[in-house]
């Protein structure tokens, strides 16, 4: 057994000098926001509804609540395809991810089901019956009990066939319609079962034989109309799938759900990669429905909850400078709101903390909190933009705000009500946005190249070195005094002349080195860099540097912070936790952290010394709160 497949307990029972956990919590702070893969009400609680992340579940259990985490057992890497919910009990649960999962308390704890593989699709058909139906790359699966036992369904089918798509009839649950694709022909059907999956037989005349069917929805007012997809371009069945026609034009781009609504037949939902499109005469023409949710978004999952026929949900999926998640239509579509307090799965890349506010940019957008993380707002900084990529605050005035792009950098001397920008920086990619804490007129973007500012980001001056920056720090002792991980293989540099010019403090350190860097606040000479798993420290500026400890072997060590106060050193390692250096060179962990997750970024409190951010990759914002003091209490 290799050390990279320990479970991480056991790796810290085999890890170097490590001590007790630092007691206190940690909690997740936002921004709200996520991609979402599936959407549910429980039949049966129309009040409950589940919503499918990337690594997890969130459940809300009140109209108009918030989104708690119900997630664990789950795989925490990886998509969760898709959720079912018993139809009598809305704590029964399974969900499609590397395999079917299922929950007995609404998501509190999951286990693995074993006997079926990778599940698109999870079908409970049957109110009061443990029937469960999987739509896998294997086939489709069908268990009697619960998810005990599991058997391939094959009567009738390809004899080595994939399925991405199930729905049940929702007065007949022995009536299937599932879509197969044959692993040798590769061409592509839909099959129907009258049996419940004892045998099946192919329908779809009129469909593209050989095109991927991409959605499958059935109309629950008149069962025997269907609607299926397949690559852009959406059909209609009124014989219960036996024959189908195109319904209106082809759409832009791929069909990713469909859904009639339930108190409307001939009113039709399309999610298409760019946004939602409905029907109003039963597929006949399609009219844009996206006003509100993000651009660019896949809408993946509808849901419909009883009582409130002109009201719907949406579950966005993003891949760009937007925020997906939940959003919520109070009048059939014409508008949206994000609703998603609570799913937090955001990649934060850059943190400012100043006294009273926090500035974030999470997956490519500028958020301010004026409530330690209790409520966030977007804020709007460049409307020809698509990608923020750095915040820094003044730390004399707060009301300074600057904010990095990929080809300009903006300034706000209001808190961010309002912005000005400044010329072209000529740094590619920035990484590191930093502003002088004793010269706060002083600024520094790092990247592919490096500028500087003297006069609040108002004119910049490239300076001379024309390295790629991965991490960029100033000496809280000297500020004059930068340091710098440069270069492809990297290397460590040093400038005692505000970046002019530069010299390596590369040796000791060994080859395989990362990153992040953090310069001691009090001592001139003294810096740590992360490499080969190690935490290394030189206290004479690079002249020699030694291991500090021995505690990460084989471990991803992704961010360092060496605060003024709390005045000790801390690291983020990838899906464990952060610690911080304690007396004699000893290790200890914050406290429990609840996910695993990657740390891109540690910023301290100016005014808690007892508090400690985390940003991480996909679960947004956390803060550690140490207790068990007089100090934090």
């Amino acid at each position: 057994m290799t050390v990279r497949s320990l479970s991480p307990l056991l790796l810290l029972a085999l890890a170097g000098p490590l001590s007790a956990a630092v007691p206190g919590s940690w909690r997740s702070l936002g921004p709200d926001g996520g991609s979402v893969y599936d959407l549910v009400y429980a039949p049966s609680e129309p009040q409950v509804m589940y919503a499918a992340v990337d690594g997890g579940v969130y459940r809300r259990s009140t109209v108009g609540g918030a989104w708690v985490s119900a997630g664990a057992g789950l795989k925490e890497r990886g998509p969760v395809f898709s959720l079912a919910v018993s139809p009598g009990d809305p704590m029964t649960v399974y969900a499609g991810q590397d395999g079917v999962y299922k929950s007995l308390d609404g998501g509190g704890s999951w286990t693995r089901k074993l006997g079926v593989p990778a599940a698109y699709k999870v079908v409970t058909p049957v109110q009061g019956s443990r029937t469960v139906y999987a739509a896998t790359p294997q086939g489709i699966y069908k268990s009697t009990n619960g998810g005990g036992a599991w058997s391939l369904l094959s009567r009738g089918l390809p004899a080595r066939y994939r399925s991405t798509q199930l729905i049940a009839d929702p007065v007949d649950p022995n009536r299937l319609y599932a879509s197969a694709e044959d692993l040798k022909s590769l061409e592509t059907r839909l099959y129907k079962t009258i049996d419940g999956g004892f045998s099946w037989k192919p329908v779809g005349r009129g469909l593209p034989p050989r095109d991927e069917i991409s959605a499958l929805a059935i109309d629950p007012g008149f069962p025997k109309i269907l609607y299926a997809a397949s690559f852009g371009q959406i059909f209609k069945s009124r014989d219960a799938g036996e024959s189908w026609r195109p319904a209106g034009d082809r759409m832009l781009g791929g069909v990713d759900s469909l859904r009639v609504d339930p108190s409307r037949s001939n009113v039709v939902f399309a999610g298409i990669n760019f946004g939602l499109v409905r029907s109003e005469d039963g597929g006949t023409t399609w009219t844009n429905a996206s006003q509100g949710l993000p651009e660019g978004g896949a809408v993946y999952a509808l849901a419909f909850p009883r009582g409130n026929p002109r009201a719907l949900f949406a579950g966005v999926f993003i891949a760009g400078p937007e925020r997906g998640g939940v959003f919520t239509s109070l009048n059939g579509g014409n508008s949206w709101t994000l609703r998603s307090k609570g799913i937090s799965r955001l990649s934060v890349t850059s943190i400012a903390v100043a006294p009273d506010t926090l500035w974030v940019v999470a997956d490519a957008l500028l958020f301010k909190s004026a409530d330690r993380g209790q409520s966030w707002q977007r804020v709007p900084v460049d409307p020809t933009a698509r990608f923020a990529d750095l915040v820094a605050v003044d730390p004399a005035d707060p009301a300074n705000v600057y904010v990095a792009f990929q080809d300009s950098f903006w300034r706000s001397r209001d808190g961010g009500q309002s912005w000005e920008t400044a010329a072209n920086l000529g740094v590619i990619a920035p990484t590191r946005l930093l502003v002088d804490p004793r010269v706060p007129s002083t600024l520094y973007v790092a990247g592919g190249g490096i500028a500087k500012s003297t006069d609040g980001g108002t004119t910049w001056t490239r300076l001379p070195n024309d390295g790629f920056f991965y991490d960029l720090v100033i000496s809280p002792a000297s500020p004059s005094t930068l340091y710098a991980t440069v270069g492809d293989p990297r290397q460590v540099q040093r400038s005692t002349d505000g970046g002019t010019t530069w010299t390596s403090i590369q040796p000791g350190l060994p080859e395989a080195f990362s990153e992040p860097l953090a310069a001691a606040p009090q001592a001139l000479e003294t810096l740590y860099a992360a490499a080969a798993g190690s935490v290394y420290r030189t206290t004479d500026g690079g002249a020699a540097w030694s291991p500090v400890g021995d505690a990460f072997p084989n471990r991803s060590l992704q961010t360092l912070l060496f605060p003024a106060a709390p005045a000790a050193l801390y690291v983020g390692v990838g899906f464990d936790t952060v610690y911080r250096l304690g007396g004699g060179d000893s290790w200890e962990p914050l406290g429990q952290i609840p996910v695993q997750t990657n740390f891109n970024l540690l910023a301290a409190d100016p005014r808690d010394s007892c508090r400690i951010y985390a940003a991480t990759q996909d679960r947004g914002l956390l803060a550690f709160t140490e207790s068990g003091t007089a100090e934090c209490r």
